[in-house]
């Protein structure tokens, strides 16, 4: 009955707009179809196959991790790309949902003819808002896609578009946070457990099943400041998409952000001991302790426990 009555608030907006270009059309539908046309969005924005992440959860092509700025705050999807018909439509969105987006490629008598479809779901009072920006964004975008493929700028990169990186690092974390510690002993020398937190692979190693891919962002430092991380975690019937920042490093610490939501951090830091390093975990996230039940704060401090063994378990395997 809720969902019956949110329903009835909102409203489904869809825009289609075209642009012609002289690009031909194989060119034009080489650009569109590719996640590197999603770096010349009006905003910030990239997109990334995950079957080439290095993760075996993504083998085949056609999942997209999506990351943009959205007027200071980042946001992240994971989305599904099927050309529907190979060569001229492309339907894209997050899996199981209405298609959020169809870019076509057709021919015209002038040239080419670029377009794209946008649907959104809006509250029922911003519809005409809405349809105005998404009209403008599509234009913007279509015409930044002609000039492209017109050879009249140049062809997006792999990498994070410096604008998008930019917007990672002016991320900040806001409000109050729930934390909790754990540490344990490693057996390994203090510059190695620095070096292997770094490491992808150990990145890789400590999350859990539910994380089916992780890594860094192409065009981002690997363990050094500035440096985005993306993880792709399994929910009950979606994936959710999360971004994090390399926010500081020092010789013996390295602490991490996440500019998307739930906006938690993780501090690692360490220690040489007589036996090795001692390694803390401190995990934070929004909320308040004075909030919490006693179960969920048990529950808390052993999820950061767990963590810590993870890490302990890496580092000690880590090839290096």
């Amino acid at each position: 009955m809720a969902s019956t009555e949110g329903r009835r608030w909102e409203a489904t907006v869809r825009v289609e707009r075209k642009k012609t270009t002289v690009a031909a059309a194989d060119r034009a539908w080489s650009l569109l179809s590719s996640p590197q046309a999603w770096s010349a969005r009006p905003r910030p924005s990239m997109a990334f196959d995950l079957a080439h992440s290095g993760s075996r959860a993504f083998e085949s092509e056609g999942t997209w991790f999506y990351l943009a700025d959205a007027d200071g705050a980042a946001v992240a999807a994971v989305l599904e790309a099927s050309a529907v018909v190979p060569g001229e439509l492309l339907r894209i969105g997050p899996p199981g949902g209405q298609a959020a987006w169809e870019l076509r490629v057709e021919p015209g008598r002038r040239g080419t003819v670029l377009r794209a479809l946008a649907v959104r779901t809006v509250p029922r009072q911003a519809k005409i808002d809405a349809e105005a920006y998404i009209r403008d964004d599509l234009d913007t975008w279509l015409a930044a896609l002609a000039a492209i493929a017109e050879d009249r700028r140049p062809w997006p990169g792999e990498g994070m578009p410096p604008a998008l990186h930019q917007a990672c690092l002016a991320s900040r974390a806001s409000g109050p946070m729930i934390e909790a510690s754990a540490s344990v002993e490693v057996g390994a020398a203090a510059d190695r457990v620095g070096e292997a937190v770094a490491s992808v692979e150990v990145l890789r190693a400590v999350q859990t099943e539910q994380v089916l891919s992780c890594g860094y962002i192409s065009g981002t430092p690997k363990g050094e400041v500035g440096g985005v991380r993306f993880f792709v975690h399994q929910r009950a019937e979606y994936l959710l998409a999360v971004a994090s920042l390399v926010a500081a490093v020092s010789p013996t610490a390295v602490m991490t952000r996440q500019i998307t939501t739930p906006h938690g951090e993780t501090t690692l830091s360490w220690a040489a001991t007589a036996g090795g390093t001692r390694l803390e975990v401190t995990q934070r996230f929004p909320g308040s302790a004075a909030a919490l039940s006693d179960e969920q704060k048990q529950g808390f401090d052993a999820a950061v426990a767990g963590n810590a063994a993870r890490y302990k378990a890496a580092i000690e395997s880590w090839p290096g």
